[in-house]
């Protein structure tokens, strides 16, 4: 098994001397009474509790099911026995910064086991991370921050957008305007292609529906292929203006 392993001209240290992974404690929803504090699973929250075993902010490893997700939470919270929460071991580290080195290791790539894939923590523990000056980390951090915002900034304007784009359409379907089929106002309307497909990049790109996110088309870097002739490609080759449903 490969180690997920971080360049730096900084001087690395083992994640187990950094901080450690303390096991969630279960908590079946049966169990949960009605409170302020999230209860959090191995990707995210799955509920509330009226108690709390971790602090926040704090972070949160999955250690099974979604194995090796890195989870930030804000508030003090109740960690499951899917996850693990991070403690640190030393006063150097900033904890935000820890976050996002974690988020760069891959801890998913570590999982193993039989059954649900599992993360061990001694294997994540033997994994190196650089580590600056504490003013350093700081400012890191200030960065990542600045960048997650104009990210957050430009997923609100998108919605919004995309929210426009739904309300001018329903106005539109409560208009007195005609309606027709759509066999009448389109040129062709046919089944997608039903071929084989492969993952080694062979052939033409082909769209599923799962590359089809909030009505719009994209190519996440993942998309099959079929190996099919220039002529076949080209009953299905999708041009400017055509929808996709």
């Amino acid at each position: 098994r490969n180690a997920p392993k971080l360049a730096s001209k900084w001087d690395a240290k083992k994640l187990g001397d950094i901080c450690s992974f303390e096991y969630g404690k279960p908590l079946p929803e049966a169990q949960r009474t009605s409170g302020p504090f999230p209860v959090m699973g191995s990707n995210g929250r799955v509920g509330f509790h009226s108690e709390y075993i971790a602090e926040g902010p704090a972070i949160i490893i999955g250690r099974k099911g979604s194995a090796g997700e890195v989870i930030w939470e804000t508030n003090n919270c109740f960690p499951i026995d899917t996850t693990f929460f991070i403690k640190p071991k030393r006063d150097d580290i900033e904890l935000h910064y820890l976050f996002q080195a974690l988020k760069q290791l891959n801890l998913g790539a570590l999982r193993g086991g039989s059954g649900v894939p599992g993360l061990n923590r001694n294997d994540a523990y033997q994994l190196n991370i650089p580590l600056p000056p504490l003013t350093i980390q700081q400012q890191i951090v200030s960065e990542c921050k600045a960048v997650d915002q104009e990210i957050s900034a430009a997923q609100t304007s998108m919605a919004n957008a995309l929210a426009t784009v739904d309300r001018k359409i329903e106005a539109i379907f409560a208009s007195t305007a005609a309606l027709l089929e759509i066999d009448k106002i389109a040129l062709a309307v046919q089944y997608g292609l039903s071929e084989k497909m492969n993952e080694g990049g062979v052939g033409y790109k082909i769209f599923r529906m799962n590359e089809i996110i909030g009505g719009r088309m994209f190519d996440g870097g993942a998309m099959k292929c079929a190996d099919i002739s220039a002529e076949e490609f080209a009953k299905y080759r999708l041009n400017r203006g055509d929808v996709l449903f």
